[in-house]
């Protein structure tokens, strides 16, 4: 339907599209990408009408890992296909990476690391094979193809607002304005930038297109407000083992030519005595040079999501961690353990540090 309307302010926030894999056989049904809630209703009905028993999934970020936990608990015998080593590679280094693996695997899910799908074979329209480059051959009932997304930028295009050539998203400015007067974009559609590196990326979080559209509505409310960036802060819960990340991941770190420093420590959640208590796993990475922190990773069966969120509120307000070490903790015996575990991993690194 096409109609015209007058405004005096536009916000953009056409979202993106999930990506497909362009290989022979990828028209065939039973072939889904996982990206909005009408593609998981689609999934589900799948599953229900034609008796899944085995499935492929082909991608290795937090989509593909927890439509792998999805599909298991439903009793489904899970593939995931991916190209590294390890999944999350992005998000968490490949200890923490491989914490999460282990569960998975403990599970029943399958790992295929170094796989890149050469084809899909069906019988009377439906996928039933996966041929892989590598030589393997999968028997399965359904595909998930959960390799990312691409902004949905053609409106905007035809519009003239300017695209990034970097990430091919809407370009805007630290106010979310695009190049065309009163024209905003936010979310998946609009580029972001990394709030350690200052380098323009795409950031597919909801979070970040939350945070994106109160600076756009602050600022058309006339109060000047600058977004801040994102750290692709995030969790996922893997079976029983819940884990979060913030910022960089100390390999990234490394590559991109940061002398970072990571202190990885284990502290319980609670007193010893107390019931239910486990351990929490905790990595800080920190700048060598300037003894802040840029990023943190944690795994535990409890829920970690405020831990991780706390660190992201350090990195954002660019916290040393000498200010981390007499940081004031919430404790109580039911709530949390004697020594906070982003104090003690802080006080480590300036030991480490010698920064006193």
């Amino acid at each position: 339907e096409e109609f015209e309307k007058d405004f005096d302010v536009l916000v953009i926030a056409t979202g993106s599209k999930g990506r497909r894999l362009k290989v022979e056989g990828s028209d065939l049904k039973g072939i889904f990408t996982a990206k909005t809630m009408d593609d998981f209703k689609s999934i589900d009905e799948y599953i229900r009408k034609r008796n899944v028993k085995k499935a492929a999934i082909v991608g290795a970020g937090f989509t593909a890992a927890e439509v792998a936990e999805a599909l298991t608990m439903r009793n489904i015998k899970t593939y995931v296909l991916h190209r590294g080593e390890t999944i999350l590679r992005k998000l968490f280094d490949e200890d923490f990476a491989k914490a999460i693996m282990n569960t998975m695997s403990a599970h029943g899910v399958v790992f295929m690391p170094g796989r890149h799908v050469q084809k899909y074979v069906g019988e009377n329209g439906y996928v039933k094979k996966v041929f892989t480059e590598e030589g393997d051959i999968l028997d399965v009932d359904m595909v998930v193809e959960a390799i990312g997304a691409t902004p949905n930028v053609e409106l905007a295009r035809e519009a003239g607002v300017e695209i990034s050539e970097k990430t091919g998203a809407i370009k805007v400015n630290e106010y979310m304005e695009t190049n065309l007067k009163d024209i905003y974009a936010v979310g998946d559609c609009a580029s972001s930038f990394n709030a350690v590196t200052g380098e323009e990326e795409s950031s597919m979080l909801a979070t970040t297109a939350f945070r994106q559209a109160r600076i756009a509505a602050y600022n058309i409310l006339g109060k000047r407000v600058k977004y801040p960036g994102h750290l692709e802060t995030a969790g996922l819960k893997a079976f029983e083992l819940y884990a979060g990340t913030t910022g960089l991941i100390n390999a990234i770190a490394k590559n991109k030519g940061i002398d970072s420093l990571a202190v990885t420590l284990s502290l319980p959640s609670n007193p010893h005595y107390y019931p239910g208590a486990v351990d929490i796993r905790f990595k800080l990475i920190v700048d060598k040079n300037n003894g802040r922190i840029i990023g943190a990773q944690a795994l535990s069966r409890k829920n970690i999501a405020n831990m991780v969120t706390a660190v992201s509120f350090l990195i954002m307000n660019k916290v040393s961690v000498l200010d981390v070490t007499v940081m004031d903790w919430c404790y109580a015996p039911p709530l949390s353990y004697g020594w906070n575990v982003i104090v003690e991993a802080a006080f480590q690194a300036v030991k480490r540090l010698k920064i006193l």
